[in-house]
């Protein structure tokens, strides 16, 4: 096993993540209850290139054109605000799949570096989710009348952040 699989597995070791081997390839899965789902993710290293992606899955679209055309339009512009890491779509599986990489220097891994890869890519996943979700359960009528940048603007789909909290007062 490569050195920057060490350091990988070491990071995960260190923020006390529970995660299992693939055996023959320098890949650790592990998963995360977060707000709104178990986040499911692999760490995967190519150790020529000094590369760590991290990758997660939503949970299967429903195999409908339209569906899936108004998800790809989503994680578009979902894509667009971030900074690190994107959504991809396998749209023959109908899967929906963030990634982020990063491109180590030889001997210069950084635990921390992995640990926010892993933090990233649950938060993301996460939080697009319910989005996902909201689009799965419309009918063909909503679909079609659906303003995406409005959907994403919705509040009641974001996890409450403490000290975010709005008075009733």
């Amino acid at each position: 096993m490569s050195e920057l699989f060490e350091v990988v597995k070491q990071a995960f070791g260190e923020m006390e993540w529970a995660y299992e081997e693939v055996p023959g390839v320098e890949v650790v899965k592990l998963g995360f209850e977060a707000y709104h789902t178990k986040v499911e993710l692999h760490a995967q290293v190519f150790a020529e290139q000094g590369v760590v992606s991290v990758v997660s899955q939503l949970p299967l679209l429903k195999r409908d054109e339209r569906v899936m055309r108004v998800v790809a339009e989503l994680l578009v512009r979902v894509n667009r605000d971030l900074t690190l890491g994107g959504f991809e779509m396998d749209w023959p599986h109908g899967q929906v799949l963030f990634r982020i990489s990063n491109v180590f220097v030889a001997g210069a891994y950084q635990s921390d570096v992995i640990a926010s890869m892993v933090h990233a890519t649950v938060s993301e996943t996460d939080r697009v989710t319910p989005f996902v979700d909201v689009v799965q359960r419309m009918n063909p009528g909503e679909l079609l009348v659906l303003d995406v940048g409005t959907l994403l603007e919705r509040k009641d789909l974001l996890p409450v952040v403490e000290g975010d909290e709005e008075d009733d007062d």
